[in-house]
């Protein structure tokens, strides 16, 4: 894997060892990855004692959206490999001041699948919830070249300290 060096500008959520359990716990900035019709798509990645890939979708409008414990996020690579994460939790949307609908999703995630996802790159994902999928297009350069630093970033915090 290969790893940007010093001059990056890392930005995290959060980034500190636990006071009581001493684990590292860090978490990337929200990236936004994709938009779709009426929605788009925000990807994280956290470490506390486990690795997750946390995923913010919002909708632009109201709507009921639940994703279920165990339903998963495909992560389509772009040689056409599928990565599939389950979610932790079972989440559902909330309404935020604009009337927009978010919900929030951690699915658990291995440093393999990290690694995957940062060489071979993301062609498309697909969010299941308990009544319909929600498919997005990984198209926008800039927003693939600011997650794959956030991953570069989040691989050094784990890996290196």
């Amino acid at each position: 894997m290969s790893i940007k060096g010093f001059s990056q500008d890392c930005k995290f959520h959060y980034n500190e060892v636990d006071s009581f359990t001493k684990l590292k716990k860090v978490k990337t900035k929200s990236q936004t990855i994709s938009e779709g019709n009426a929605m788009y798509l925000k990807l994280s990645l956290k470490k506390s004692d486990e690795l997750f890939l946390v995923s913010d979708l919002t909708f632009t409008y109201s709507k009921s959206v639940v994703i279920g414990r165990d339903a998963p996020i495909s992560i389509l690579l772009k040689n056409d490999d599928v990565i599939n994460l389950s979610a932790l939790d079972l989440t559902y949307g909330e309404i935020n001041s604009q009337n927009q609908t978010e919900i929030q999703s951690v699915y658990i995630i291995n440093l393999n699948q990290i690694e995957l996802i940062r060489k071979i790159g993301i062609k498309k994902i697909r969010v299941e919830s308990s009544k319909s999928n929600f498919d997005f297009d990984v198209k926008k350069k800039k927003w693939t070249d600011k997650f794959n630093d956030s991953i570069d970033c989040f691989y050094n915090e784990i890996t290196y300290r």
